[in-house]
């Protein structure tokens, strides 16, 4: 989440009239709740839940990983 906190601080000023960050997201990075990196973010990424999600997630990744290479 702090690696997309930066982006969207970047991008939001080339493709958006927002001013300024995301507050909420903001005050997760403040917190140290990174999300996946630290376990908790605006997910609980510990204990089977977050095994699982992150499971699906993987797959999900590299099953439109290969669906781009056969293009």
């Amino acid at each position: 989440m702090d690696t997309f906190n930066i982006i969207i601080g970047y991008l939001t000023h080339e493709i958006s009239n927002a001013v300024g960050e995301n507050p909420l997201l903001a005050q997760k990075v403040k917190e140290g709740k990174l999300g996946q990196k630290t376990g908790e973010g605006f997910y609980d990424w510990t204990g089977e839940q977050g095994k699982e999600t992150i499971k699906y997630r993987d797959e999900q990744l590299l099953r439109a990983l290969a669906r781009e290479n056969k293009n």
